[in-house]
């Protein structure tokens, strides 16, 4: 049975022995052969309109905007590797734990607290904060480059330090990532802590 609302268009055919075949038509229509009428009853098909399917993809979706705001807002790391305090000396491992949390949606800026200990040398404590740029955070792999300034004490130093670091971040799945990365520091007039480390982070929130 023909749909109601369907536009039909009668078209002649031709016989051919016992079959009745239509003429040639374009590919995009669907055509009934009717033995009885003598007629090939052309229906067209229906096409999408693009400009509603463009207006989808400008209008945000409440769920695309629910899930946004799921997103990890806070996230802790602990870090291990070897560090060199004053160069050349003796090294040794180090570990830290960093508490923090994204300054804005994207995640691109982040902030964190935290704080180190090593047996390098005759050992050193460090108790920093940190902001970090990750320019490709909507990737799953970026570059990470951090400044950082807070206090180290050590047998012969206690005061201030400064630090940057750099490193390369993998992301394993929303709430997880790793990255591998080098720090090096300032204090006192000297250079170090020097550190080599790699770090496993845990992402939660929103906050």
């Amino acid at each position: 049975m023909l749909a109601p609302r369907a536009r039909l268009q009668y078209a002649p055919v031709e016989e051919r022995g016992h079959q009745l075949r239509p003429k040639r038509r374009a590919a995009t229509q669907a055509l009934f052969v009717s033995r009885e009428l003598g007629l090939a009853v052309r229906c067209p098909t229906v096409r999408p309109d693009l400009r509603f399917l463009a207006l989808l993809t400008l209008v945000p979706c409440p769920g695309a905007v629910a899930l946004a705001q799921r997103e990890p807002t806070r996230f802790v790391r602990l870090e291990v590797g070897q560090a060199e305090i004053h160069r050349p000396s003796s090294t040794g491992g180090v570990v830290a734990l960093r508490l923090g949390r994204r300054l804005e949606r994207s995640g691109v800026a982040r902030l964190d607290l935290g704080a180190s200990f090593s047996g390098a040398d005759e050992g050193y404590l460090t108790v920093e904060g940190e902001v970090e740029l990750r320019p490709l955070a909507a990737r799953r792999m970026t570059p990470v480059v951090g400044v950082g300034a807070g206090l180290l004490a050590e047998p012969e130093f206690s005061g201030a330090v400064l630090r940057a670091a750099l490193a390369v971040e993998a992301e394993l799945t929303m709430r997880t990532a790793m990255r591998v990365g080098y720090q090096v520091a300032g204090h006192g007039g000297e250079r170090g802590p020097h550190v080599w480390f790699a770090g496993m982070e845990v992402r939660g929130g929103p906050l």
